[in-house]
């Protein structure tokens, strides 16, 4: 039951993301940029923690859960606006796991949990939302300093 309800939170998440009509190139291939970004995250996240708990491969798959509805254009310019971006994103993408966790018959103490964790609240204060940042910080570091490195469908984990 427990594998089954996470993959079900897997599968609405990439049946989300593959709705950005934004591209990466992945192989050579041209893929949603979301969908991407969250296989990338899910990778980074089972570098870091060989074991990671469902909340987590929830959580790293969700960090950008649609972002392409919330542009950065929509916000001015400026430090304290990119934040306040940041910060709604963050509240969005919770709020969207947390709907689609429920659907797949999560309780709903995990759903807020996950939630929490996506809205970096307690950053630095929870081990499980630092984890979510380091794979994060992790998975820019690899791909800004390495950029010239192409991407193959065999450095990211597909699913769950």
């Amino acid at each position: 039951m427990d594998r089954e309800r996470l993959q079900c939170v897997l599968d609405a998440i990439d049946s989300a993301n593959r709705l950005d009509a934004n591209q990466e190139v992945v192989a050579g291939e041209s893929v949603p940029r979301e969908y991407a970004y969250s296989l990338h995250m899910t990778r980074w996240l089972h570098e870091l923690e060989p074991s990671p708990s469902a909340r987590m491969q929830i959580a790293c798959r969700a960090q950008h859960l649609e972002r392409w509805k919330m542009p950065r254009s929509d916000y001015p310019e400026g430090r304290k606006s990119y934040y306040e971006w940041r910060q709604a994103c963050g509240r969005m993408h919770g709020r969207r796991a947390a709907e689609i966790m429920a659907g797949c018959g999560y309780p709903k103490s995990e759903c807020e949990r996950v939630e929490i964790i996506l809205t970096k609240r307690e950053l630095r204060k929870d081990a499980d939302t630092q984890l979510l940042e380091d794979v994060a910080v992790w998975y820019f570091w690899k791909n800004t300093s390495r950029s010239s490195m192409p991407i193959t469908w065999n450095m990211i984990v597909i699913s769950g």
